[in-house]
């Protein structure tokens, strides 16, 4: 009730697409790949009632399958995402497309083949790596971040945190090239360390490199 329903069949009697038109003038159209012309057997698109394309779903001739979620009302901080099932149904990756042309990468480890479980990271509007962080198996964190637009004293940091998401080991390479270790027992927290794990009498370890990758203390 309240919708229409068009099908089209091939002369060999397969269902080449069929269209649902609601009575708010959206609509979602299943096209089949009969022929097996495509890489994919079929996709689904769904159009709201002003006319524009709101999602994509295709589901590959592998059995993987796509979809394809474009801000059409412009209600969200993205324009795109594209999200990447395999053939089990176990979620790949996330691409999201920011409304600034920024974007976000979420990769899973689905089948258990790697030593992370989750790996996100955020790129600028010009493709570069701005950071990115490991979640691995045992539930430590490695994260990455990088001075892109040069705005910092410092090129790059990486830090380690623990199973209790507290910062471990820091390591900051300075715009001079100079490098600084920071081993941390338990967790860091601006301004102060804290001594939460207390494995050992130091709270904060720090060690200088130069340029050379010379220990300077």
């Amino acid at each position: 009730e309240g919708t229409t329903s068009y099908y089209h069949t091939n002369a060999n009697g397969q269902t080449d697409w069929q269209q649902t038109i609601n009575n708010d003038g959206s609509l979602t159209q299943i096209d089949h790949d009969q022929n097996n012309t495509e890489s994919w057997s079929s996709r689904t698109d769904t159009v709201n009632s002003n006319g524009q394309l709101q999602s994509v779903a295709v589901i590959n001739d592998n059995s993987s399958q796509d979809q394809l979620y474009l801000n059409a009302n412009g209600n969200q901080p993205w324009r795109e995402q594209n999200w990447h099932y395999d053939a089990q149904n176990r979620l790949d990756y996330v691409l999201t497309i920011n409304n600034d042309s920024s974007m976000d990468w979420q990769d899973e480890d689905q089948d258990n083949s790697q030593t992370w479980t989750t790996i996100n990271s955020h790129q600028t509007a010009t493709g570069a790596l701005d950071w990115r962080r490991y979640i691995n198996d045992d539930g430590t964190e490695e994260w990455l971040d990088l001075d892109q637009d040069n705005t910092q004293q410092w090129s790059q940091q990486a830090s380690y945190k623990n199973t209790f998401g507290q910062d471990q080991r820091r390591t900051v390479v300075w715009d001079n090239g100079n490098t600084d270790v920071m081993f941390l027992d338990g967790s860091f927290t601006d301004p102060i360390v804290q001594d939460v794990v207390n494995n050992y009498l130091w709270q904060q370890n720090t060690q200088h490199f130069d340029a050379s990758g010379v220990y300077t203390g």
